[in-house]
């Protein structure tokens, strides 16, 4: 594990880092924990063979480990429960953790939103009792309670026969009337450092609304120049749309 991984894990885990997030502030998490435990039930009817796990940061007075913990990870509920956050980060892969962190990151960047609305999918490798790293697809969702507030939960699933690949990636879907589609995605390892100083000043006017002109006539150059550098930043961001792109760029 590198030393800015090591950094970004203790911000993560210091006292109070995410109590004081505005997610949470706007959209409650249910503090009864019977009604928790009820709804995470059904949920676990749907998806037997994943691993549900109550979010310790927004339910920090109890905690919910699934059996199917021992299906998915080789750990009884009790030893998965007595892990720290910090002991749990420690189980993500070396070469995996600084990039996992820069998803959290990214998504930790964007406003508010209702979590019944989203899913965040987060891919990396992990640790199972034996000590073997498998690949995991980690998704963030949301439950509504009778009561009107949230319930939080990581849900996590082996995809190690299906994903063969080790990049460390984040996809942020949206609900719609056909289900969830993508509406973001980010991989750490294909961004970083490929963007230039004149991509970057596309997407921020991107950003912003403007059009090709509109965007050519503030930088000083053609149109055609516009339109080459938009189609570099959709090939490497494996999007279709000025739309797209600023999706990908900042918050929900």
């Amino acid at each position: 594990m590198t030393e800015e991984a090591s950094k970004m894990i203790r911000v993560f885990t210091k006292d109070n880092f995410w109590k004081k997030s505005i997610q949470f502030q706007s959209f409650e998490a249910e503090s009864v924990e019977s009604s928790v435990i009820s709804g995470i039930r059904f949920a676990e009817q749907l998806f037997p063979n994943k691993l549900f796990m109550l979010c310790p940061v927004s339910h920090p007075n109890f905690s919910y480990v699934s059996e199917s913990c021992q299906t998915v990870l080789g750990y009884t509920v009790p030893e998965l429960q007595r892990k720290t956050i910090a002991e749990f980060l420690q189980l993500i892969h070396p070469e995996d953790t600084e990039n996992f962190m820069r998803c959290l990151s990214y998504v930790g960047k964007f406003e508010p939103f209702d979590p019944t609305e989203y899913r965040v999918l987060t891919h990396y490798r992990l640790k199972n009792k034996e000590g073997k790293y498998i690949q995991i697809c980690d998704e963030k969702i949301g439950l509504r309670s009778e009561s009107g507030k949230y319930i939080y939960l990581a849900v996590l699933h082996n995809v190690s026969k299906e994903q063969k690949s080790n990049n460390v990636k984040v996809e942020v879907l949206r609900k719609s009337k056909s289900g969830f589609i993508k509406l973001a995605s980010y991989n750490p390892k294909l961004q970083q450092n490929d963007i230039t100083p004149r991509q970057e000043e596309i997407i921020s006017l991107v950003k912003k609304g403007y059009t090709n002109k509109e965007i050519a006539e503030t930088l000083h150059v053609s149109v055609y120049t516009v339109k080459n550098h938009k189609q570099a930043l959709f090939k490497k961001r494996n999007v279709s749309s000025s739309l797209e792109l600023a999706s990908m760029e900042f918050a929900i």
